[in-house]
């Protein structure tokens, strides 16, 4: 668990900078500080919950294990449990589900409006279905009328990966605009 602890050794709480225990005896000069190499953080077993504590400065410290803590702090520190990694990611799906493609086939069937077809191109696209992603944008693409549905056609292609279709969809949209001005 030494990464947790070289972690702890690097919040920042209320301001004030949060490291190891400072060492016993008197304060080194700042220049005799620079030059003096920082100590190794010491490998803690996982199991060790993790306290916060001021030292005699107000600073606040995190340190994993009680008796990483210095002696004259050890009745103010305050348990905050144990630290641990988080969980690992959940994996992403290897095959979409082939229910949700009938349900977004379906919806598609029923799209009227450019902004049906691209929530629909965005919601194909974060299930895995790219292609049916592009063909549900060229439809919105097709219905758009306004400048700001051509915007909204163009951040959808910019979404998918097509910056050509993309600047073309800008390219409508400043047209329509200056038409309408």
């Amino acid at each position: 668990m030494g990464g947790i602890a070289v972690g702890l050794a690097s919040l920042v709480v209320a301001g004030a900078l949060v490291g190891p225990a400072p060492a016993a005896g008197p304060t080194p000069s700042p220049a005799k500080k620079a030059a003096t190499p920082a100590p190794a953080v010491p490998q803690r077993a996982p199991d060790e919950p993790a306290f916060r504590w001021k030292d005699e400065h107000g600073v606040v410290h995190l340190s994993q294990g009680l008796a990483s803590v210095p002696e004259e702090f050890r009745a103010t520190a305050v348990p905050l449990g144990i630290i641990s990694s988080p969980p690992p990611a959940k994996p992403l799906k290897a095959e979409p589900d082939p229910r949700e493609r009938v349900a977004l086939d379906d919806a598609l069937r029923r799209a009227r409006t450019a902004y049906d077809f691209l929530i629909l191109a965005r919601r194909y696209r974060t299930r895995g279905f790219d292609e049916q992603a592009r063909e549900a944008v060229r439809r919105g693409a097709g219905v758009a009328v306004t400048a700001d549905e051509w915007h909204a056609v163009a951040a959808t292609y910019d979404t998918l990966g097509m910056p050509q279709a993309a600047q073309q969809a800008r390219r409508r949209a400043g047209e329509i605009s200056s038409v309408t001005r």
